[in-house]
């Protein structure tokens, strides 16, 4: 898990990074202050799932696609009831705050899903 859950850390981040290199090249005084905390909390959540994918199939290899779908619906849920209220506070949802909450969620989601899928091969 530690190099799983290392090169998962390492692709997440240099998607972040380039995230915001391209707002700071392209759109330089674009506010994006929700894109840090959403891939800080997607990361984790991210380094989370995988982890408990891994202990499922240890322990539950029948139910590893039910757990998988209600780790990933918990996510959403928790992450739209810490995001949402932030993301309304002005009144507008921005296409730069849909951006900013979309794409690390797809990036974690897209991760989890190849780097469970890479070890699960092996087993």
């Amino acid at each position: 898990m530690k190099t799983i859950g290392l090169k998962f850390t390492m692709v997440f981040v240099g998607v972040g990074l380039f995230h915001k290199m391209l707002y700071f090249i392209l759109a330089p005084t674009v506010n994006t202050g929700v894109m840090v905390p959403s891939y800080a909390i997607q990361g984790a959540y991210g380094l989370l799932v995988l982890s408990l994918l891994f202990i499922t199939v240890k322990r539950y290899p029948n139910a590893l696609a039910f757990v998988f779908m209600g780790l990933s619906v918990l996510k959403i849920l928790l992450f739209f009831l810490l995001f949402l209220p932030i993301l309304k506070a002005d009144g507008v949802i921005t296409s730069i705050e849909k951006i900013d909450v979309l794409i690390p969620y797809l990036t974690a989601l897209i991760l989890e899903t190849f780097f469970g899928v890479k070890k699960l091969n092996k087993l």
